[in-house]
Protein backbone atom coordinates (compact mmCIF):
# COMPACT_ATOMS: atom_id res chain seq x y z
CA UNK A 1 0.00 0.00 0.00
CA UNK A 2 3.10 2.27 1.21
CA UNK A 3 4.70 1.92 -2.50
CA UNK A 4 0.80 2.51 -4.36
CA UNK A 5 0.62 5.86 -2.28
CA UNK A 6 4.06 7.19 -2.65
CA UNK A 7 3.30 6.26 -6.74
CA UNK A 8 0.12 8.17 -6.66
CA UNK A 9 1.84 10.77 -4.60
CA UNK A 10 4.71 11.43 -7.56
CA UNK A 11 2.27 11.54 -10.35
CA UNK A 12 0.20 14.42 -8.63
CA UNK A 13 3.19 16.36 -8.30
CA UNK A 14 5.41 15.80 -11.18
CA UNK A 15 8.60 13.24 -10.76
CA UNK A 16 11.18 15.89 -11.15
CA UNK A 17 9.51 17.67 -7.97
CA UNK A 18 9.22 14.64 -6.06
CA UNK A 19 12.56 13.50 -6.23
CA UNK A 20 14.07 17.07 -5.34
CA UNK A 21 11.69 17.16 -2.13
CA UNK A 22 12.88 13.30 -1.40
CA UNK A 23 16.03 15.08 -1.46
CA UNK A 24 15.37 17.57 0.72
CA UNK A 25 14.07 15.47 3.54
CA UNK A 26 16.81 13.26 3.41
CA UNK A 27 19.49 15.47 3.56
CA UNK A 28 17.48 18.18 6.47
CA UNK A 29 16.59 14.91 8.82
CA UNK A 30 19.89 12.95 7.85
CA UNK A 31 20.95 13.51 11.77
CA UNK A 32 17.40 14.17 13.04
CA UNK A 33 14.44 12.22 14.11
CA UNK A 34 11.84 12.20 11.21
CA UNK A 35 8.02 11.66 10.81
CA UNK A 36 5.57 11.61 8.33
CA UNK A 37 4.62 15.50 8.17
CA UNK A 38 8.11 16.43 7.82
CA UNK A 39 8.42 14.24 4.67
CA UNK A 40 4.40 16.34 3.82
CA UNK A 41 6.61 19.52 4.85
CA UNK A 42 9.76 19.27 2.57
CA UNK A 43 7.18 18.03 -0.35
CA UNK A 44 5.09 21.21 0.21
CA UNK A 45 7.90 23.59 0.26
CA UNK A 46 9.39 22.22 -3.21
CA UNK A 47 5.62 21.74 -4.49
CA UNK A 48 4.60 25.30 -3.45
CA UNK A 49 1.43 23.89 -2.72
CA UNK A 50 -0.56 22.42 -0.06
CA UNK A 51 -1.21 18.70 0.75
CA UNK A 52 -2.82 18.10 4.13
CA UNK A 53 -5.84 16.58 2.26
CA UNK A 54 -3.67 13.82 0.38
CA UNK A 55 -2.20 13.11 3.65
CA UNK A 56 -5.31 12.87 5.43
CA UNK A 57 -7.31 10.80 3.29
CA UNK A 58 -4.43 8.33 2.26
CA UNK A 59 -1.89 8.32 5.12
CA UNK A 60 -3.91 8.95 8.56
CA UNK A 61 -7.15 7.26 6.85
CA UNK A 62 -7.53 3.45 6.81
CA UNK A 63 -9.27 2.55 3.39
CA UNK A 64 -8.87 3.06 0.30
CA UNK A 65 -11.30 4.91 -2.63
CA UNK A 66 -13.38 1.98 -4.96
CA UNK A 67 -14.42 3.49 -8.15
CA UNK A 68 -17.46 1.72 -10.21
CA UNK A 69 -17.35 3.75 -13.70
CA UNK A 70 -19.95 3.54 -16.29
CA UNK A 71 -20.90 5.10 -19.40
CA UNK A 72 -23.51 6.45 -21.65
CA UNK A 73 -23.48 7.79 -25.35
CA UNK A 74 -26.48 10.05 -26.59
CA UNK A 75 -26.13 10.09 -30.52
CA UNK A 76 -28.18 12.85 -31.36
CA UNK A 77 -26.27 15.49 -29.27
CA UNK A 78 -22.90 13.54 -29.30
CA UNK A 79 -22.15 13.59 -26.11
CA UNK A 80 -20.25 10.71 -23.65
CA UNK A 81 -21.31 11.10 -20.41
CA UNK A 82 -19.08 9.16 -17.38
CA UNK A 83 -20.35 8.36 -14.37
CA UNK A 84 -18.43 7.80 -11.66
CA UNK A 85 -19.65 6.38 -8.44
CA UNK A 86 -17.58 6.17 -5.01
CA UNK A 87 -18.33 3.29 -3.10
CA UNK A 88 -15.35 2.23 -0.67
CA UNK A 89 -16.41 1.09 2.55
CA UNK A 90 -17.39 2.41 5.68
CA UNK A 91 -13.67 2.47 7.18
CA UNK A 92 -12.65 4.81 4.26
CA UNK A 93 -13.64 8.34 3.79
CA UNK A 94 -17.22 8.89 2.95
CA UNK A 95 -15.61 10.45 -0.66
CA UNK A 96 -12.07 10.92 -1.75
CA UNK A 97 -10.41 14.20 -3.62
CA UNK A 98 -8.55 12.52 -6.33
CA UNK A 99 -7.50 13.50 -10.10
CA UNK A 100 -8.43 11.64 -12.40
CA UNK A 101 -7.08 11.27 -16.33
CA UNK A 102 -9.74 9.79 -18.49
CA UNK A 103 -8.94 8.52 -22.07
CA UNK A 104 -11.56 8.07 -25.03
CA UNK A 105 -10.02 5.67 -28.35
CA UNK A 106 -11.24 4.57 -31.30
CA UNK A 107 -10.06 1.91 -33.61
CA UNK A 108 -8.53 4.10 -36.33
CA UNK A 109 -5.95 5.62 -33.58
CA UNK A 110 -7.97 8.84 -32.96
CA UNK A 111 -7.98 9.50 -29.20
CA UNK A 112 -9.73 11.80 -26.90
CA UNK A 113 -8.00 13.02 -23.40
CA UNK A 114 -9.10 14.61 -20.20
CA UNK A 115 -7.73 15.29 -16.59
CA UNK A 116 -10.56 16.19 -14.19
CA UNK A 117 -10.59 16.20 -10.42
CA UNK A 118 -13.76 14.46 -8.51
CA UNK A 119 -14.98 15.05 -4.68
CA UNK A 120 -18.14 13.67 -4.54
CA UNK A 121 -19.91 10.14 -3.84
CA UNK A 122 -21.45 9.97 -7.57
CA UNK A 123 -19.78 12.48 -10.43
CA UNK A 124 -20.73 12.89 -13.94
CA UNK A 125 -18.34 13.51 -16.53
CA UNK A 126 -19.24 15.09 -20.26
CA UNK A 127 -17.40 14.61 -22.70
CA UNK A 128 -18.13 15.28 -26.85
CA UNK A 129 -17.79 12.63 -29.33
CA UNK A 130 -18.10 12.61 -32.80
CA UNK A 131 -19.17 8.96 -32.37
CA UNK A 132 -19.65 6.52 -29.92
CA UNK A 133 -15.89 5.37 -28.83
CA UNK A 134 -14.59 2.14 -29.02
CA UNK A 135 -12.72 2.36 -26.25
CA UNK A 136 -13.48 3.87 -22.68
CA UNK A 137 -10.46 4.27 -19.76
CA UNK A 138 -10.37 6.05 -16.08
CA UNK A 139 -7.11 6.25 -15.18
CA UNK A 140 -5.55 4.01 -17.71
CA UNK A 141 -1.89 4.27 -17.01
CA UNK A 142 -2.72 3.35 -12.66
CA UNK A 143 -1.53 6.57 -11.53
CA UNK A 144 -4.12 6.80 -8.49
CA UNK A 145 -4.86 4.55 -5.61
CA UNK A 146 -7.72 3.11 -5.99
CA UNK A 147 -9.99 0.15 -6.85
CA UNK A 148 -11.57 0.27 -10.27
CA UNK A 149 -14.49 -1.17 -11.36
CA UNK A 150 -15.90 -0.75 -14.86
CA UNK A 151 -19.70 -1.31 -15.26
CA UNK A 152 -19.34 -2.00 -19.13
CA UNK A 153 -21.31 -4.19 -21.13
CA UNK A 154 -19.46 -7.72 -21.94
CA UNK A 155 -18.76 -7.22 -25.61
CA UNK A 156 -16.76 -4.01 -24.38
CA UNK A 157 -14.96 -5.73 -21.98
CA UNK A 158 -13.92 -8.36 -24.44
CA UNK A 159 -12.73 -5.57 -26.63
CA UNK A 160 -10.71 -4.22 -24.27
CA UNK A 161 -9.15 -7.09 -23.32
CA UNK A 162 -8.35 -8.30 -26.83
CA UNK A 163 -7.47 -5.23 -28.27
CA UNK A 164 -6.96 -2.48 -26.17
CA UNK A 165 -3.54 -0.97 -25.49
CA UNK A 166 -3.42 -0.24 -21.89
CA UNK A 167 -2.63 -3.65 -19.94
CA UNK A 168 -4.16 -2.07 -16.06
CA UNK A 169 -7.40 -2.07 -18.28
CA UNK A 170 -6.79 -5.28 -19.79
CA UNK A 171 -6.06 -6.84 -16.08
CA UNK A 172 -9.74 -4.95 -14.77
CA UNK A 173 -11.67 -6.35 -18.34
CA UNK A 174 -10.40 -10.36 -17.12
CA UNK A 175 -11.20 -9.88 -13.63
CA UNK A 176 -14.63 -8.73 -14.92
CA UNK A 177 -14.95 -11.15 -17.13
CA UNK A 178 -14.44 -14.23 -14.85
CA UNK A 179 -17.45 -13.21 -13.31
CA UNK A 180 -19.18 -14.52 -16.17
CA UNK A 181 -19.15 -18.43 -17.99
CA UNK A 182 -20.63 -17.82 -21.65
CA UNK A 183 -19.55 -19.20 -24.55
CA UNK A 184 -18.09 -15.65 -25.81
CA UNK A 185 -16.26 -15.10 -22.85
CA UNK A 186 -14.69 -18.33 -22.54
CA UNK A 187 -13.26 -17.81 -26.22
CA UNK A 188 -12.35 -14.36 -25.35
CA UNK A 189 -9.95 -15.57 -22.09
CA UNK A 190 -8.66 -18.39 -23.73
CA UNK A 191 -7.87 -15.78 -26.72
CA UNK A 192 -6.16 -13.86 -24.44
CA UNK A 193 -4.36 -16.64 -22.23
CA UNK A 194 -2.77 -18.37 -25.68
CA UNK A 195 -2.15 -14.78 -27.29
CA UNK A 196 -1.51 -11.78 -24.82
CA UNK A 197 2.43 -10.83 -25.35
CA UNK A 198 2.25 -9.73 -21.70
CA UNK A 199 1.97 -13.13 -19.38
CA UNK A 200 1.03 -11.01 -16.28
CA UNK A 201 -2.56 -11.24 -18.60
CA UNK A 202 -2.13 -14.54 -19.81
CA UNK A 203 -1.68 -15.67 -16.03
CA UNK A 204 -5.03 -13.45 -14.95
CA UNK A 205 -7.02 -15.23 -17.75
CA UNK A 206 -5.82 -18.96 -16.97
CA UNK A 207 -7.11 -17.84 -13.34
CA UNK A 208 -10.34 -16.45 -14.42
CA UNK A 209 -11.10 -19.83 -16.75
CA UNK A 210 -10.64 -21.70 -13.16
CA UNK A 211 -12.72 -19.47 -11.55
CA UNK A 212 -15.83 -19.84 -14.12
CA UNK A 213 -16.28 -24.31 -13.79
CA UNK A 214 -17.56 -25.06 -17.26
CA UNK A 215 -16.90 -28.16 -18.97
CA UNK A 216 -16.26 -25.13 -21.93
CA UNK A 217 -13.67 -23.19 -19.50
CA UNK A 218 -12.25 -26.90 -18.88
CA UNK A 219 -11.64 -27.77 -22.38
CA UNK A 220 -10.06 -24.63 -23.16
CA UNK A 221 -7.73 -24.97 -20.29
CA UNK A 222 -6.60 -28.50 -21.37
CA UNK A 223 -5.92 -26.89 -24.29
CA UNK A 224 -4.24 -24.16 -23.60
CA UNK A 225 -1.42 -25.57 -21.56
CA UNK A 226 0.03 -27.34 -24.56
CA UNK A 227 0.01 -24.32 -27.05
CA UNK A 228 1.75 -21.86 -24.61
CA UNK A 229 5.49 -21.85 -24.24
CA UNK A 230 5.88 -19.31 -21.00
CA UNK A 231 6.32 -21.69 -17.93
CA UNK A 232 4.73 -19.17 -15.61
CA UNK A 233 1.66 -19.14 -17.66
CA UNK A 234 1.49 -22.95 -18.02
CA UNK A 235 1.79 -23.27 -13.82
CA UNK A 236 -1.36 -20.93 -13.57
CA UNK A 237 -3.02 -23.38 -16.10
CA UNK A 238 -2.35 -26.01 -14.37
CA UNK A 239 -3.40 -23.80 -10.81
CA UNK A 240 -6.78 -23.04 -13.11
CA UNK A 241 -7.01 -26.55 -13.68
CA UNK A 242 -6.81 -27.94 -9.95
CA UNK A 243 -10.04 -26.33 -9.35
CA UNK A 244 -11.77 -28.83 -11.72
CA UNK A 245 -12.73 -32.40 -10.72
CA UNK A 246 -12.20 -34.38 -13.88
CA UNK A 247 -9.76 -37.02 -14.85
CA UNK A 248 -8.50 -35.50 -17.90
CA UNK A 249 -7.27 -33.12 -15.79
CA UNK A 250 -4.93 -35.27 -13.76
CA UNK A 251 -4.13 -37.33 -17.09
CA UNK A 252 -2.92 -33.83 -18.28
CA UNK A 253 -0.66 -32.95 -15.15
CA UNK A 254 1.32 -36.47 -15.16
CA UNK A 255 2.53 -35.85 -18.33
CA UNK A 256 3.87 -32.32 -17.20
CA UNK A 257 5.07 -33.45 -13.61
CA UNK A 258 7.25 -36.19 -15.77
CA UNK A 259 8.64 -34.25 -17.92
CA UNK A 260 12.36 -33.23 -16.61
CA UNK A 261 12.35 -30.06 -19.20
CA UNK A 262 9.62 -28.67 -18.31
CA UNK A 263 10.23 -25.65 -15.52
CA UNK A 264 10.42 -26.30 -11.69
CA UNK A 265 7.08 -24.42 -11.20
CA UNK A 266 5.24 -26.00 -14.36
CA UNK A 267 5.54 -29.59 -13.05
CA UNK A 268 4.66 -28.49 -9.03
CA UNK A 269 1.49 -26.81 -10.16
CA UNK A 270 0.74 -30.19 -12.33
CA UNK A 271 1.00 -31.78 -8.91
CA UNK A 272 -0.91 -29.86 -7.29
CA UNK A 273 -3.41 -29.90 -10.04
CA UNK A 274 -3.30 -34.01 -9.45
CA UNK A 275 -4.36 -33.82 -6.09
CA UNK A 276 -6.99 -31.25 -6.42
CA UNK A 277 -8.84 -32.90 -9.20
CA UNK A 278 -9.27 -36.24 -7.37
CA UNK A 279 -7.28 -37.73 -9.76
CA UNK A 280 -7.81 -41.30 -9.58
CA UNK A 281 -3.83 -42.35 -9.11
CA UNK A 282 -2.81 -39.36 -7.41
CA UNK A 283 -1.55 -40.70 -4.68
CA UNK A 284 0.72 -43.35 -6.59
CA UNK A 285 1.54 -40.63 -8.90
CA UNK A 286 2.60 -38.08 -6.45
CA UNK A 287 4.56 -39.88 -3.92
CA UNK A 288 6.81 -41.09 -6.95
CA UNK A 289 7.75 -37.08 -7.51
CA UNK A 290 7.31 -35.89 -3.78
CA UNK A 291 11.19 -35.99 -3.29
CA UNK A 292 12.40 -34.84 -6.53
CA UNK A 293 15.03 -32.64 -6.01
CA UNK A 294 13.70 -28.74 -7.04
CA UNK A 295 15.16 -25.49 -6.63
CA UNK A 296 13.21 -24.52 -2.64
CA UNK A 297 11.67 -27.80 -2.42
CA UNK A 298 8.87 -26.40 -4.55
CA UNK A 299 8.02 -29.83 -6.26
CA UNK A 300 7.71 -30.85 -2.68
CA UNK A 301 5.90 -27.99 -1.54
CA UNK A 302 2.88 -28.97 -4.10
CA UNK A 303 2.74 -32.53 -3.78
CA UNK A 304 2.01 -32.38 -0.54
CA UNK A 305 -0.36 -29.61 -1.12
CA UNK A 306 -2.03 -32.17 -3.78
CA UNK A 307 -1.80 -34.50 -1.30
CA UNK A 308 -3.44 -32.50 1.25
CA UNK A 309 -6.47 -31.52 -1.71
CA UNK A 310 -6.88 -35.61 -2.10
CA UNK A 311 -7.55 -36.55 1.23
CA UNK A 312 -8.07 -39.81 2.41
CA UNK A 313 -5.63 -42.08 5.27
CA UNK A 314 -2.48 -43.29 2.20
CA UNK A 315 -2.57 -39.25 1.93
CA UNK A 316 -2.52 -38.49 5.20
CA UNK A 317 0.62 -40.95 6.29
CA UNK A 318 2.57 -39.06 3.44
CA UNK A 319 2.31 -36.42 4.55
CA UNK A 320 3.06 -37.13 8.05
CA UNK A 321 6.87 -37.81 7.47
CA UNK A 322 7.21 -34.83 6.52
CA UNK A 323 6.98 -32.74 9.90
CA UNK A 324 10.29 -34.69 11.10
CA UNK A 325 12.82 -32.16 11.55
CA UNK A 326 14.82 -33.34 8.43
CA UNK A 327 13.14 -31.37 5.94
CA UNK A 328 13.30 -27.84 5.49
CA UNK A 329 11.25 -25.43 7.95
CA UNK A 330 9.36 -24.55 4.76
CA UNK A 331 8.47 -28.19 4.05
CA UNK A 332 7.58 -28.69 7.63
CA UNK A 333 5.17 -25.56 7.59
CA UNK A 334 3.52 -27.08 4.65
CA UNK A 335 3.23 -30.28 5.81
CA UNK A 336 1.11 -28.87 9.07
CA UNK A 337 -0.86 -26.83 6.79
CA UNK A 338 -2.30 -29.83 5.25
CA UNK A 339 -3.65 -31.24 8.42
CA UNK A 340 -6.39 -28.93 8.01
CA UNK A 341 -7.68 -30.71 5.20
CA UNK A 342 -8.23 -33.62 7.64
CA UNK A 343 -11.46 -32.87 9.60
CA UNK A 344 -12.49 -36.34 9.77
CA UNK A 345 -9.19 -36.84 11.97
CA UNK A 346 -10.33 -34.54 15.11
CA UNK A 347 -8.58 -35.58 17.93
CA UNK A 348 -5.41 -36.87 16.45
CA UNK A 349 -4.95 -33.13 14.14
CA UNK A 350 -5.37 -30.90 17.50
CA UNK A 351 -3.72 -32.94 19.32
CA UNK A 352 -0.71 -32.51 16.69
CA UNK A 353 -1.05 -28.98 16.32
CA UNK A 354 -1.22 -28.40 19.95
CA UNK A 355 2.25 -30.20 20.30
CA UNK A 356 3.44 -27.95 17.51
CA UNK A 357 1.92 -25.02 18.92
CA UNK A 358 5.16 -25.18 21.54
CA UNK A 359 7.95 -24.95 18.53
CA UNK A 360 10.51 -22.10 18.93
CA UNK A 361 10.17 -22.24 14.71
CA UNK A 362 8.29 -19.56 13.50
CA UNK A 363 7.45 -21.25 10.15
CA UNK A 364 6.32 -24.07 12.04
CA UNK A 365 3.88 -21.66 14.38
CA UNK A 366 2.76 -20.51 11.25
CA UNK A 367 1.78 -23.78 9.60
CA UNK A 368 -0.23 -24.75 12.84
CA UNK A 369 -1.88 -21.35 12.45
CA UNK A 370 -3.26 -21.88 9.26
CA UNK A 371 -3.91 -25.43 9.82
CA UNK A 372 -6.31 -24.22 12.40
CA UNK A 373 -7.76 -21.59 9.88
CA UNK A 374 -9.09 -24.26 7.60
CA UNK A 375 -10.50 -26.54 9.98
CA UNK A 376 -12.20 -23.71 12.09
CA UNK A 377 -12.81 -26.30 14.83
CA UNK A 378 -14.19 -24.62 18.26
CA UNK A 379 -11.38 -26.40 20.04
CA UNK A 380 -8.75 -24.62 17.86
CA UNK A 381 -8.86 -21.50 19.84
CA UNK A 382 -7.03 -23.54 22.54
CA UNK A 383 -4.19 -24.32 19.91
CA UNK A 384 -4.25 -20.05 19.02
CA UNK A 385 -4.18 -19.64 22.58
CA UNK A 386 -0.37 -21.34 23.56
CA UNK A 387 0.84 -19.26 20.56
CA UNK A 388 -0.60 -15.93 21.20
CA UNK A 389 -0.29 -16.00 24.98
CA UNK A 390 3.75 -17.14 24.68
CA UNK A 391 4.19 -14.86 21.06
CA UNK A 392 6.42 -12.27 20.88
CA UNK A 393 6.53 -11.44 17.30
CA UNK A 394 4.00 -9.57 15.30
CA UNK A 395 3.57 -11.36 12.31
CA UNK A 396 3.06 -14.65 14.36
CA UNK A 397 1.24 -13.13 17.02
CA UNK A 398 -1.70 -10.95 14.55
CA UNK A 399 -2.22 -13.49 12.16
CA UNK A 400 -3.28 -16.15 15.18
CA UNK A 401 -5.40 -13.43 16.90
CA UNK A 402 -7.50 -12.97 13.31
CA UNK A 403 -7.85 -16.43 12.93
CA UNK A 404 -9.06 -16.72 16.69
CA UNK A 405 -11.40 -14.02 16.25
CA UNK A 406 -12.54 -15.58 12.97
CA UNK A 407 -14.08 -18.75 14.80
CA UNK A 408 -15.52 -17.01 17.56
CA UNK A 409 -17.68 -15.05 15.18
CA UNK A 410 -18.31 -18.32 13.48
CA UNK A 411 -19.24 -19.83 16.25
CA UNK A 412 -21.78 -16.81 17.18
CA UNK A 413 -23.43 -17.36 13.43
CA UNK A 414 -23.87 -20.27 14.36
CA UNK A 415 -26.28 -23.38 12.66
CA UNK A 416 -28.38 -20.66 10.46
CA UNK A 417 -25.20 -18.84 8.83
CA UNK A 418 -24.31 -22.69 8.40
CA UNK A 419 -27.62 -23.78 6.32
CA UNK A 420 -27.26 -20.43 4.35
CA UNK A 421 -24.13 -21.20 3.18
CA UNK A 422 -24.97 -24.75 1.92
CA UNK A 423 -28.21 -23.37 0.40
CA UNK A 424 -25.68 -20.81 -1.56
CA UNK A 425 -23.32 -23.73 -2.72
CA UNK A 426 -26.70 -25.45 -4.17
CA UNK A 427 -27.55 -22.43 -5.97
CA UNK A 428 -24.19 -21.83 -7.22
CA UNK A 429 -24.09 -25.56 -8.94
CA UNK A 430 -27.40 -25.07 -9.89
CA UNK A 431 -26.34 -22.27 -11.95
CA UNK A 432 -23.17 -23.71 -13.11
CA UNK A 433 -25.43 -26.59 -14.33
CA UNK A 434 -27.75 -24.08 -16.37
CA UNK A 435 -24.83 -22.24 -17.79
CA UNK A 436 -23.03 -25.43 -18.99
CA UNK A 437 -26.54 -26.48 -20.75
CA UNK A 438 -26.88 -22.99 -22.49
CA UNK A 439 -23.04 -23.23 -23.77
CA UNK A 440 -23.94 -26.73 -25.16
CA UNK A 441 -26.97 -25.85 -27.03
CA UNK A 442 -25.20 -22.46 -28.36
CA UNK A 443 -22.05 -24.36 -29.47
CA UNK A 444 -24.93 -26.86 -31.39
CA UNK A 445 -25.82 -23.17 -32.80
CA UNK A 446 -29.96 -24.26 -31.72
Amino acid sequence: KGGVILHMLMNLVGEDVFRRAVKTYLNGKKFDNADTDDFRKALEKVYGKPLEWFFEQFLYNAGHPVLKVKYAYDRDSKMLKITIMQEQGEDAPEAYKLPLDIRVEYDDGKSISRSVWISERIENVYIKCPRKPDYIYVDPEFKIFAVIEPEYPTEDLISILLKGRYLYWKLLAVKKLGKESSTKVVDALYQALVGDYFYGVAREAAKALGSIKTSYALEKLLDAVDKVDNPRVKAAIFEALANYEDERVGEKAVKYLSNKDEAYSVRALAAYAIGKSKYSKAVEVISRYIDEPSYADIIRIYCLRGLGEYGGDEAYNIIKRYWSKEYTQVVRMVALEQLGNFPEKKKEVLDVLGKYAYERNRFIRRGVINAVNKLMFPEGIKVLDIIIDREKMGFIWKPARLVKRKITEAMEKGIEYKKLREELEKIREETRRISERIEAIERKGL
